[in-house]
C-alpha cells in the first residue's frame, strides 16, 4: 500500500490504477490490477482528470466576425512593442479561479525555450506514455 501512496504521489496524482499497477510491475512487485484499484479505491486515491476542452455554442460565430488586427502587424522588433493577453479559469476544488496572462510577444521567444526545456527534460523522461507501453522515453530506448 505504501508503494501504491508512493507512486501516485510521486505523479503529482495523475496516475490512475492502470499506470500505478505498471509503475508496481516495473519496480517487480507482482499484484494484480483489481488489488490496486480496489487498494486505491478504499485509500481514496484518485487520478486527477482535468478537462482542457469546452465546447463554444454561440460565441463561435460572433467571434468569427471580430478581425485579428495583430495578424496585419510585423513581428516585434524589441521589447515593449507588441503585448498578447488571456483569460482562462482552473478548477481549484469546488471553485473556479481566473488565471490573466499578459505576455510581451518580444520575450515569447524565452517562454518558448523554458516549456521545450520542461517538456524535453522533466515532463517526457519521467512520464509512463501509454504509446511506449508504460515505459518512460528513456526505459523504452535502453530496451530497443
Amino acid at each position: 500500500m505504501l508503494d501504491i501512496h508512493r507512486i501516485h504521489a510521486a505523479s503529482k496524482s495523475r496516475y490512475g490504477s492502470p499506470k500505478v499497477h505498471r509503475a508496481l510491475r516495473q519496480e517487480g512487485i507482482r499484484v494484480g490490477v483489481k488489488r490496486v484499484a480496489r487498494l486505491m479505491r478504499e485509500a481514496g486515491l484518485k487520478a486527477r482528470v482535468e478537462c482542457v476542452y469546452r465546447r463554444m455554442h454561440k460565441r463561435r460565430a460572433e467571434l468569427k466576425v471580430l478581425p485579428n488586427y495583430r495578424l496585419e502587424e510585423s513581428k516585434p522588433t524589441g521589447p515593449n512593442q507588441q503585448w498578447s493577453s488571456d483569460v482562462t479559469y482552473i478548477r481549484l476544488g469546488r471553485r473556479h479561479v481566473f488565471l490573466a496572462v499578459i505576455v510581451d510577444l518580444w520575450s515569447l521567444e524565452s517562454l518558448r525555450k523554458q516549456v521545450d526545456y520542461y517538456i524535453r527534460y522533466f515532463y517526457n523522461r519521467v512520464r509512463l506514455h501509454s504509446s511506449l507501453d508504460y515505459v518512460s522515453p528513456i526505459q523504452y530506448e535502453k530496451a530497443a
